[in-house]
């Protein structure tokens, strides 16, 4: 009987500290109430950086091909961006760029960014480009590395969605 109610006790003891846990932290699930603040300072408001047009980067013929793979592109309205994830394969170098042009129709838009050097390849991150003036439909795209020793292009189409 005693060590009945020593494992009840104890029970009883644990079940009361971890149930007191939730208020001093609270979950998720937990209501919260917020009391309403009037804020009378006015904060500036910074515009959103664009990128500026960059025309597709020329490639020396003198330097080695490099194959260009791309895993994915997508281009959704709703998300506000056209993201490409794209790699210089069979390389390691940490002196390479990527370029991402993307053109539908009149419109273009391009980005440059630094490569970054990956386990067997060199990954274009973040090729990301801003879905302002483009419309549903198709678009084509190139992405061009170089470097100091390799150059590549991928031609490829997009769907705008």
């Amino acid at each position: 009987m005693n060590r009945n109610l020593v494992t009840v006790a104890t029970a009883l003891l644990l079940a009361t500290t971890l149930s007191s846990c939730s208020l001093f932290y609270p979950s998720s699930s937990s209501p919260t109430t917020k009391t309403p603040t009037k804020t009378t300072t006015k904060t500036p408001v910074t515009p959103t950086p664009k990128p500026t047009p960059t025309p597709s980067p020329a490639v020396d013929p003198s330097l080695a091909k490099v194959e260009i793979s791309v895993a994915s592109a997508d281009a959704f309205i709703s998300n506000g961006t056209i993201d490409v994830d794209a790699s210089a394969l069979n390389i390691m170098e940490t002196d390479g760029t990527c370029t991402l042009k993307v053109t539908q129709g009149s419109k273009s838009q391009a980005v440059t960014v630094k490569s970054e050097p990956n386990v067997n390849s060199v990954h274009c991150f973040p090729l990301s480009l801003p879905i302002d003036g483009f419309t549903v439909g198709s678009a084509s795209y190139n992405v061009t590395y170089v470097s100091s020793k390799y150059a590549g292009v991928l031609e490829g189409t997009l769907k705008i969605q």
